[in-house]
């Protein structure tokens, strides 16, 4: 199982680490944006990570719908509009996972 360890970016690796231990510490809002935030500078840095391989056509290429949502379009940078305040154990484990294997595949592409 990767691990944010694994991450070459020092930035994503520190945002996904921050993920894991507010997840370990039970504050899963706190994971949530950790894990978004990840995701958004993944998306930042490159741009078509979830539409050319080895995303594309992937269940990475779609985020999970629990609690916030990433808007790609019609906006000059990535954006994370949550639909609530606090998050659950779950959603802090689906966000958390999906940035991990994101970032860890998306970072193979190099």
């Amino acid at each position: 199982m990767p691990k944010p360890a694994d991450i070459k970016n020092e930035k994503l690796r520190e945002l996904l680490s921050a993920a894991q231990s507010a997840i370990r510490s039970g504050d899963f809002t706190q994971s949530v944006r950790q894990s978004t935030e990840a995701v958004r500078q993944l998306l930042i840095m490159r741009p078509d990570v979830f539409t050319a391989d080895p995303l594309a056509g992937t269940r990475q290429a779609l985020p999970p719908v629990v609690g916030a949502r990433l808007v790609t379009e019609n906006v000059t940078e990535p954006q994370v509009i949550f639909d609530r305040e606090k998050f659950t154990m779950a959603e802090a484990m689906t966000w958390y996972q999906y940035a991990l294997e994101s970032v860890i595949t998306g970072e193979a592409r190099d």
